[in-house]
């Protein structure tokens, strides 16, 4: 998992939901398929642990700071 760390950074992106950030992670996906934080998370594959730590590792990038955006922005199912 180190290296899917590395690739992934310490902190969540800056902005989520911005427009061209969403765009430019679409487009990349598109060309280029989903990195391997993904693949790991998501494509079935014999080691349930790594799965699980990428799961997690999305969860702390991606899913918490979404849900913490939309819970200060009133939404009452923020997750």
């Amino acid at each position: 998992m180190l290296p899917l760390k590395a690739e992934t950074g310490p902190v969540p992106p800056p902005d989520l939901l911005d427009a061209q950030r969403l765009y430019a992670l679409f487009d990349r996906v598109g060309r280029r398929g989903p990195g391997p934080m993904f693949q790991a998370a998501v494509l079935p594959h014999g080691d349930a642990a790594a799965r699980e730590a990428a799961r997690e590792r999305l969860l702390v990038r991606l899913d918490e700071p979404l849900e913490e955006r939309f819970r200060h922005q009133g939404l009452e199912q923020a997750r």
